[in-house]
């Protein structure tokens, strides 16, 4: 299995035509850069801000204020991805993530499970089962190229927790879900390769002109207890598709 950053551009189309007709894999994926003048300073806390905007893609029922709050896919929105981080002994230490979603005009903030942030998967053990992924965003300032570490953001959310390429491809799989694939190579990407040799130092994701990340190329354990599926190799579609939908 070969994946490389363009497959997350095109996420959306080959989603969709692995999807049933429900669409229930569909999804999309989208960086949102970080707004240095948003920064919220405290005492002991730093917040980052980084707003955006991608709608929902399934269905999202929260708990705010005792009552269950529907927020649909599709009209429904994150408009924006919070990161604080708390300073302890003089460290600056990462707490839980938030999204803002907007529905209808009002604005309801939501608690993400996970934060991938400089090679660490951490897990507030609460939240929605979504994640937030930071990496660096390259700045260009006339002939001179910087980065900033905490740039740019994904937002991860649980529809793309439960697939393959997220789980594999972008977090290497921290939940060991697929102990069958085996990673063989891997070859960064050559605008990374090209900073890399500048001196940047930069990990397998970046943010320049859109997301630029790795080739990786899995090798694949087949067991023997794979299951046929039958409509996947017929090529009479009409038994499985309503074309009249």
């Amino acid at each position: 299995m070969l994946v490389d950053s363009s497959d997350i551009g095109k996420y959306g189309a080959f989603s969709s035509i692995g999807s049933n007709k429900e669409l229930d894999r569909y999804s999309w994926m989208g960086a949102f850069l970080l707004d240095e003048t948003l920064i919220q300073e405290t005492r002991n806390q730093t917040i980052l801000i980084y707003p955006g905007g991608m709608s929902l893609d399934e269905d999202l029922i929260i708990e705010e204020n005792g009552k269950e709050i529907l927020l649909p896919m599709g009209a429904a929105g994150v408009g924006a991805i919070f990161v604080p981080q708390k300073i302890e002994n003089g460290t600056k230490i990462f707490e839980q993530p938030y999204i803002i979603i907007v529905y209808q005009g009002i604005q309801h903030k939501v608690n993400l499970r996970y934060l991938s942030v400089q090679d660490a998967f951490i897990d507030f053990e609460s939240g929605i089962e979504a994640s937030v992924y930071i990496f660096p965003n390259i700045i260009v300032q006339g002939t001179g190229v910087s980065s900033n570490p905490l740039g740019a953001a994904m937002y991860l959310s649980p529809r793309l927790m439960r697939g393959m390429l997220v789980q594999t491809y972008i977090l290497k799989d921290p939940f060991k879900r697929f102990p069958n694939f085996k990673l063989i190579y891997t070859e960064q990407n050559l605008i990374v390769d090209s900073l890399n040799q500048q001196g940047m130092n930069l990990p397998d994701f970046i943010y320049y002109q859109g997301i630029q990340g790795p080739i990786k190329i899995w090798e694949i354990e087949y067991t023997g207890k794979e299951r046929i599926r039958e409509e996947y190799l017929d090529t009479d579609s009409t038994k499985y598709l309503d074309w009249n939908l």
